[in-house]
């Protein structure tokens, strides 16, 4: 028997909240990938061992957690190592799997960490499985998840579970948002990690609750697929990933630290739907199942079909309403509702996060990782994620600051005044005046000694109120 990994069908600990859901659409006879589990508590152990740190008192020293984690004793990487080869030969059947967070503060009521901590995809190898695990733990530790758990007032951080997952490769896959009588569902081709990542297009529906179709749109160009038959395919190679031929897709886009590509789709997948009308009646079916076992009316589903039998991979509370609106009057979506006028800086290093000036904007592909520390001074986010479904989107909204997504971050005059609408996707340049603030490590208070920026920042504290909210 396993020392550390528990089968979902063994385990009675809390593993954390998508564990512990994951487990109880499991006894409910929903479809779920083959899933096992280490508990957060092994680490704690190890910790303690090692580096004389009781997490289950309150930390300040993460940094060197985290520095532990990220270059673990050998016989510590060995014993998890062991352990995955162990189920490995167990289940010789299974040639790919996934890692995922459970985390206890994770996917909560009203915080849901979502996208914060470690997901990978597509793993064969024990190694790379092993990797994945102590980056997964590595990241609860990072500055930004600090910064995350600051702001939803939790005082003590520590590791998460790890779920082991039975890697199902979809071959349509998406996200489910339910808040009251509305259901939002997206939809494509490949990976749910598309969307949820806010990286492309998809299909979309609103729905009422008599499951009644009211808008669709379909933005669908790129989709992420499973890499699996080539170690580096090149940018521009056609590859066919379905089984019919006339739907060979063109790569987009591969980094070797991946385990997928993006490849853009042709004309006619992107004109083709990629779920019938029989097929969301099905899936609306079996989120309202699960929407029964885990008592949970307002959810978001992360779900996927393959050979027409429909997976659920994590189920948690919807913490904030998702307004949907297209990009129909302006040229960028609207991702979080609200008003927000400020300068504009990109956010990409904790350098830039730390050297980020109160009420301003934050210009960045998306909200993980050292971003998250600047969004405590933000008063908006100008973001590429192109889904009001995505992790990027779901994180502003609970931490209240309006978003507008699908912009280029070359459009950007980074260091401009500019004025951001996260309800109908509007934005505005204001003023053009260039202020570099990594050049002159002025924060916003030194920049009130010029008359020029004093007008501007005038101009901000006229829209602004103190809580970063448009004052009409």
């Amino acid at each position: 028997m396993s020392k550390i990994i528990t089968s979902f069908d063994e385990t009675k600990l809390n593993n954390g909240n998508k564990a512990n859901n994951i487990v109880t659409l499991l006894k409910s006879n929903i479809r779920t990938p083959k899933s096992w589990v280490i508990n957060y508590k092994y680490l704690i152990k190890i910790i303690k061992k090692e580096l004389e740190i009781d997490l289950n008192k309150k930390q300040t020293d993460y940094k060197k957690i985290y520095d532990f984690l990220n270059n673990v004793p050998q016989s510590v990487y060995n014993e998890v190592l062991l352990e995955i080869v162990g189920l490995k030969e167990k289940n010789k059947d299974i040639k790919r799997f996934a890692v995922r967070s459970s985390h206890v503060y994770e996917d909560g009521k009203n915080y849901s960490f979502s996208g914060l901590f470690q997901t990978e995809l597509n793993l064969s190898n024990s190694i790379n499985i092993t990797n994945a695990i102590f980056r997964c733990w590595r990241d609860c530790f990072t500055s930004g998840i600090q910064n995350y758990s600051k702001n939803s007032k939790i005082q003590k951080i520590i590791p998460c579970s790890i779920i082991i997952q039975e890697f199902i490769i979809t071959d349509v896959s998406g996200v489910a948002f339910r808040y009251e009588n509305e259901i939002i569902l997206n939809s494509t081709f490949g990976m749910a990690k598309s969307i949820v990542d806010g990286e492309t297009g998809f299909d979309s529906w609103k729905i009422n609750n008599k499951y009644e179709v009211l808008e669709y749109e379909n933005t669908k160009n790129i989709i992420n697929l499973p890499l699996f038959t080539k170690a580096n395919p090149r940018k521009g190679e056609k590859i066919s990933f379905f089984a019919d031929n006339e739907n060979e897709l063109i790569v987009d886009n591969f980094n070797n630290k991946d385990t997928y590509i993006k490849a853009l789709l042709n004309p006619k997948m992107i004109n083709t739907i990629s779920l019938s009308n029989e097929m969301i009646k099905r899936l609306l079916g079996t989120f309202q199942d699960v929407s029964l076992k885990l008592n949970i009316p307002n959810y978001d589903i992360e779900w996927g079909i393959k050979e027409n039998e429909i997976f659920i991979f994590q189920c948690r509370d919807l913490t904030k309403k998702v307004s949907l609106c297209s990009k129909k009057n302006y040229n960028y979506l609207p991702l979080v509702s609200g008003e927000a006028t400020g300068y504009a800086y990109l956010v990409e290093t904790e350098t830039d996060a730390k050297n980020f000036p109160d009420n301003s904007i934050i210009v960045a592909k998306n909200l993980s990782g050292p971003v998250l520390l600047a969004t405590s001074k933000a008063v908006g986010c100008i973001l590429e994620s192109k889904s009001p479904l995505s992790h990027s989107a779901i994180i502003a909204r609970e931490l209240g600051i309006p978003a507008i997504g699908a912009v280029d971050k070359s459009e950007i005059s980074i260091g401009s005044l500019y004025k951001i609408n996260g309800s109908n996707g509007k934005l505005e340049l204001l003023d053009s005046n260039y202020i570099d603030i990594k050049k002159s490590k002025k924060n916003l208070s030194n920049l009130k000694q010029t008359k020029k920026t004093k007008l501007f920042l005038d101009i901000i504290n006229q829209y602004n109120s103190d809580d970063g909210k448009i004052i009409n």
